[in-house]
């Protein structure tokens, strides 16, 4: 079973601000089309899709309900569409409409409704039918994403609108060769293993090993709207960026930054750099860049002695739990909650913004302050963002034993 939510740590204060769960910067409107256009680059290097699917179903008026009902390991989730009223949307899709649908099993349900307190799955249902909807609109993406597809998007809109699932990378595409599945995760930063994958005529459907969360309590979700459309129709043009240059990436500040030189030595050796040089992934990235001294100060804390000698597994497992898989300069931080690019073994991410600045803090007890906000100046790359940290972020769990950092007292902020 994958990280249980109880195991999730509880919503904090920092400098007296609740952190919550939710992302104002980012609207309550339609998804960004933009992901599928950061993927084409790629498209060379994936495997054949027929390859990935474990079912396709043709398109043969078979419905995305209907398809759910074949499965045997979803008699849950039917329910849950029933009793949420959506069954209609599942059942009638609008023309040329095609979407993802991430789907827990009844496995899945039962380990949610334990973690939460309920003695049935059947009681989760119906405790709260309004918030059973919300719950299954966070499980559907307006996009159809093939296997391949979901491997190489970081983050991905739902009908929750302004909500995101994220996709821990690097993702374990599955292969002949390694039967792996991978993971998706919510915004709390739970993982859910990918089980089984159906295509149903253009839409797709992932099986899954829990049920995805976007905050960071099943009692304090973020506001909800819904993602529609038609309300974007006539919505004028966002404010154009800052300056920047067009071309320029995360490695490129980090080399024009003569005090991270660490982190870029670090990112590099981890087998990060390519995904932070994808300039086709246009949702962006944001790299909380500790400096050498905060990485000379770690050294300590660690069996090897030296960040240096860390494999570039643990390395990048390290290094992920700096990296939010979208763009947030700092005029667009919050005090609030973030998914990072870590998932679940890196945990959330718990941001505090004051006059004071913007300080850092993660379950493992971490706790950083941004001292040089949006790096770059005329190397600043576009749609990316890099904020200098004073102190490493260590996620809640490492790939390798032994090389977990000692424990730190947790720091109030």
């Amino acid at each position: 079973m994958p990280q249980a939510l109880n195991a999730t740590p509880p919503l904090r204060l920092c400098a007296g601000v609740p952190v919550q769960a939710t992302d104002p910067q980012q609207p309550a409107g339609a998804p960004s089309a933009a992901n599928a256009a950061a993927n084409a680059s790629a498209a060379a290097l994936r495997p054949p899709l027929g390859g990935l699917l474990d079912e396709s179903i043709p398109c043969d008026g078979t419905s995305l309900l209907s398809a759910v009902t074949m499965q045997s390991h979803l008699a849950t989730l039917r329910a849950a569409v029933r009793a949420a009223g959506l069954s209609s949307r599942l059942n009638t899709l609008p023309a040329g409409a095609n979407v993802t649908l991430f789907a827990p099993t009844d496995e899945a349900f039962t380990a949610f409704a334990t973690d939460w307190d309920f003695a049935t799955p059947q009681l989760l249902l119906s405790s709260d039918p309004e918030r059973l909807r919300r719950l299954l609109l966070y499980h559907l993406s307006p996009r159809a994403l093939p296997p391949a597809e979901l491997a190489v998007t970081p983050a991905l809109d739902t009908f929750w609108a302004g909500q995101q699932v994220l996709v821990p990378q690097p993702f374990q595409a599955p292969s002949a060769l390694a039967p792996a599945q991978g993971a998706v995760a919510g915004e709390s930063g739970t993982e859910a293993r990918i089980s089984r994958r159906i295509r149903v005529c253009g839409s797709y459907i992932y099986l899954l090993s829990y049920v995805l969360l976007p905050g960071s309590s099943l009692y304090s979700l973020p506001p909800f709207a819904e993602y529609n459309p038609q309300q974007q129709q006539g919505k004028g043009k966002k404010a154009p960026d800052p300056p920047c240059a067009a071309n320029s990436t995360v490695l490129d500040v980090l080399r024009a930054n003569a005090s991270l030189s660490m982190t870029l030595r670090h990112v590099e050796a981890s087998g990060l750099g390519p995904v932070l040089s994808n300039l086709s992934y246009t949702p962006g990235y944001t790299l909380f860049a500790p400096t050498d001294a905060a990485w000379k100060a770690v050294a300590g804390q660690l069996q090897t002695g030296s960040s240096k000698e860390l494999d570039s597994a643990t390395l990048r497992a390290v290094l992920a739990a700096h990296v939010l898989p979208y763009n947030r300069p700092a005029a667009a931080l919050h005090s609030q909650l973030y998914g990072t690019l870590g998932g679940a073994a890196a945990g959330p991410l718990f941001v505090a913004v004051s006059p004071d600045g913007v300080r850092l803090q993660t379950p493992a007890g971490a706790d950083a302050r941004v001292v040089a906000p949006d790096v770059g100046a005329a190397r600043r790359p576009c749609g990316s963002s890099v904020h200098v940290v004073d102190g490493v972020l260590w996620p809640q769990t490492l790939p390798a034993a032994g090389l977990t950092p000692k424990s730190q007292p947790q720091k109030r902020m």
